[in-house]
């Protein structure tokens, strides 16, 4: 490792001209960690003090400004790196970050425009309503900041909001997500408008809020998906499933009544509960028993534990036709010669029907 020595007014010293080798301060705790607030009430994430990690485009620590627009909206996929998508459909302006009163803008008021274009005598070629200018893009508004030229005002940019009922673009709007965020699909998400960091990536990212959480619950978009306790990836398995669990409430059943029977000391065979399936692929699955393919490697093992009550004699599954299945009544739409024969064989009759045989 090689010094050098440095002298000056009031003594000398050694300067090292190599990087050290022991152990340093990381750059949150103590070191040369360079980091920065945003203000407009947002707070400074820890992980963007105390992290190591490097972004550009990071508004905590990078060289990006938020200016413009601050929404809120529910985070629609994360799949990308850096990026995430944010459902247009549910973007609304944070009321609480606009530091004045909006002046909206009026679009019926186009009539008045254009009576005033056709009435008076100015000269204008880039009036709207009498010179060659075409209305293309985004319509917003804004508060007059100054009128001191003669043809042009400066609109104030913080104020500046889209005008949602004339905005027609893409549902889903891209932002860029630092590394101090951990987000997933369905968390609620508060987008900055900074400058373009690519080609259509024009927001980023300052605040998180978890869906399910105490501040995020409330704000969460009304089409929000939960996931299911049971999902099928497949017709054949989402047959094994209704099976498995048709089984579980059969045995349950079973238990029940054969505890009653004892109970009243009623006589009774214990014969096996029977089970009708139109599924012929998935009642040969479930006599084999658990084979682990290609197919089914995703179909958990505990599903096929119905063969260990077929050989105990608790449950017989049974192949039926498609057409003589009267579970179809419950589940799907059927013509009316169709649904009239699955009722009789339910046993379901009319209360008029009734009255008249016991008459």
């Amino acid at each position: 490792m090689e010094s050098l020595c440095v002298t000056d007014g009031e003594g000398v010293f050694e300067a090292a001209s190599s990087k050290k080798t022991g152990k340093g301060k990381r750059p949150g705790k103590g070191g040369n960690r360079y980091f920065k607030s945003i203000d407009l009430g947002f707070k400074t994430p820890r992980e963007a003090i105390e992290g190591t990690y490097i972004d550009k485009k990071c508004p905590f620590t990078g060289n990006v400004s938020i200016r413009g627009r601050i929404l809120d909206g529910t985070c629609h996929s994360a799949k990308m790196n850096r990026t995430i998508i944010v459902r247009r459909d549910y973007l609304h302006y944070v009321k609480k970050y606009q530091r004045q009163d909006l002046v909206t803008l009026n679009m019926l008021a186009d009539s008045l425009f254009l009576l005033l274009g056709v009435t008076c005598t100015y000269i204008d070629k880039k009036c709207p309503f009498t010179g060659n200018v075409s209305i293309r893009g985004r319509i917003l508004a804004g508060t007059c900041h100054s009128a001191k030229m003669n043809r042009t005002i400066i609109v104030r940019r913080n104020y500046l909001h889209y005008v949602k009922k004339y905005e027609k673009r893409h549902s889903n709007i891209p932002a860029h997500i630092s590394p101090c965020f951990r987000v997933k699909e369905g968390d609620h998400v508060i987008i900055g408008q900074c400058r373009p960091l690519s080609k259509t990536v024009r927001f980023n990212v300052l605040k998180v809020i978890p869906a399910g959480s105490a501040g995020g619950g409330k704000k969460a978009f009304a089409g929000i998906y939960t996931k299911q306790s049971i999902v099928a990836t497949s017709s054949n398995r989402g047959e094994i499933i209704a099976i498995h669990e048709a089984s579980r409430e059969c045995v349950w059943l079973r238990s029940m009544i054969h505890l009653i029977r004892e109970k009243c000391g009623v006589k009774y065979d214990n014969l096996p509960t029977i089970l009708y399936g139109d599924n012929t692929l998935c009642i040969t699955h479930l006599n084999r028993g658990f084979i682990k393919r290609d197919r089914m490697k995703h179909t958990s093992s505990k599903l096929f534990y119905i063969q260990e009550l077929q050989k105990n004699g608790d449950i017989n599954v049974q192949q039926i036709r498609s057409s003589e299945n009267v579970a179809d009544l419950f589940t799907k739409s059927s013509p009316i010669t169709t649904f009239k024969k699955i009722v009789h064989k339910i046993g379901m009759q009319r209360f008029k029907d009734v009255l008249i045989r016991g008459s």
